[in-house]
């Protein structure tokens, strides 16, 4: 589905440097977007660069950076975010942009609970337990999207899109440390978003602070690791083994 056309907005923050992320991508001024290729797989080799892209919002591309997407040879856009989050946003006529939200925002129950932890990979569990058929679809659309690359995408970049990547990594055989590790990167980037980005939706660390949070999190992270497989969350919703090695095949030679 291709939305209509909007200005993206005009002040954005840079991208991290080479030095700082070397899986970034340079796709306009889009921050916290790195390509899932180069990691380390448990079975020797690496995942496949150019094939699966994390980022945040695409509003903040511009039509050059969109431009720079499909020269990148992305073709599925997945968007995780919920229905009024979402604002007009004309993609190119090769991009299809699929909307596939992970949880939602109307369960009260829910939002009471884990409102103040959505930042966080504390709720990752809660949404798997409440709403997996929600979370399988995402994986569906992965397995069923054209050749060339996708992209998924929540607002920031960094806990929706960070518990689908946990979910993505683990399925390949990515190991642990390599899977917070990447995930600490988006925290990093979304940290240094709230210093220059006025009125971004969370208060800027400092950096001892951050290193305590970035230890925290990463802790929230590890434990969520340890309770999820998501090979057999994927079938008990009942994805085929057809369908994971479609998935696996993004990312694996």
């Amino acid at each position: 589905m291709t939305l209509p056309t909007d200005t993206p907005p005009a002040e954005t923050p840079p991208v991290a440097t080479g030095s700082e992320d070397p899986r970034a991508v340079r796709w306009g001024t889009l921050p916290n977007a790195r390509d899932l290729g180069g990691l380390p797989i448990r079975a020797g080799g690496r995942t496949r660069p150019g094939r699966l892209y994390r980022t945040s919002r695409l509003d903040h591309a511009g039509s050059e950076g969109l431009a720079a997407m499909v020269d990148a040879g992305v073709r599925t856009v997945v968007d995780l975010r919920n229905a009024a989050e979402i604002v007009p946003l004309e993609l190119p006529p090769a991009v299809t942009r699929h909307h596939c939200p992970v949880e939602d925002p109307d369960d009260a129950e829910f939002m009471a609970a884990w409102g103040p932890h959505l930042h966080t990979p504390r709720y990752y569990a809660t949404v798997l337990e409440r709403w997996p058929d929600l979370v399988a679809d995402v994986f569906r659309t992965i397995a069923a999207a054209p050749d060339g690359a996708a992209v998924y995408h929540c607002a920031g970049g960094r806990d929706r899109t960070g518990m689908i990547t946990a979910l993505l990594l683990v399925l390949v055989g990515v190991p642990r440390a390599a899977i917070v590790e990447d995930y600490l990167l988006a925290v990093r980037a979304n940290n240094a978003r709230a210093a220059t980005e006025p009125g971004w939706d969370e208060p800027h660390r400092g950096p001892d602070e951050l290193e305590a949070w970035c230890d925290d999190v990463a802790a929230a992270l590890d434990n969520f690791l340890d309770g999820v497989d998501p090979a057999a969350f994927l079938r008990a919703q009942g994805m085929t083994d057809g369908e994971l090695d479609r998935v696996r095949g993004r990312l694996l030679d």
